[in-house]
């Protein structure tokens, strides 16, 4: 499977970063039509996540670039299937230090998805099922069991990149 790496939120040069690959990138599997890097060109003034202004109108992304403040990544892909036919698209988001990094990353992710998913389900089981409580009220185990182990580490994420890749990875 090839792809493409279009969305790429450009530049390390600040000095404030927590750590080397701070520049994220989001990749498809298939090229896109457009893609959109403002996060309020794709939102709208009104729009929110949940219903997107230029999705709503039926309108392209606008292959927008922005710095930090209104950043996000949204790829745009056209599509057409005939009747049955089926297609299988694979996204990749990630960390990278420059563009050629972020599309060796992209490839690599797009080798063999379904070995890559079944890595990344088997590390998200093994990280989180090492701590469990069990309560008599079945939705505090639900959130502590779930909910806050991860808010706890996506939260922690700008400070501890060792959370998502092996220290050797993001030393530059």
């Amino acid at each position: 499977m090839t792809g493409s790496c279009k969305a790429f939120s450009h530049g390390t040069k600040n000095p404030h970063n927590p750590h080397p690959r701070y520049s994220g990138f989001l990749a498809s599997s298939l090229p896109p039509a457009a893609y959109d890097g403002c996060l309020e060109r794709f939102l709208g003034i009104m729009g929110s996540t949940a219903r997107p202004e230029r999705l709503l109108a039926g309108e392209a992304c606008t292959n927008s670039l922005t710095t930090v403040l209104g950043l996000g990544a949204v790829l745009q892909n056209t599509v057409t299937l005939l009747p049955g036919q089926k297609q299988t698209i694979c996204y990749t988001a990630g960390l990278a230090v420059s563009l050629e990094d972020a599309r060796a990353a992209a490839q690599e992710s797009f080798r063999d998805p379904q070995s890559q998913l079944e890595a990344a389900q088997r590390a998200m089981r093994q990280k989180y099922d090492t701590l469990h409580a069990q309560t008599p009220d079945v939705r505090v185990n639900s959130i502590f069991n779930y909910w806050t182990q991860k808010q706890v580490d996506f939260c922690s994420l700008g400070k501890r990149p060792c959370a998502i890749m092996r220290r050797s990875q993001w030393r530059s």
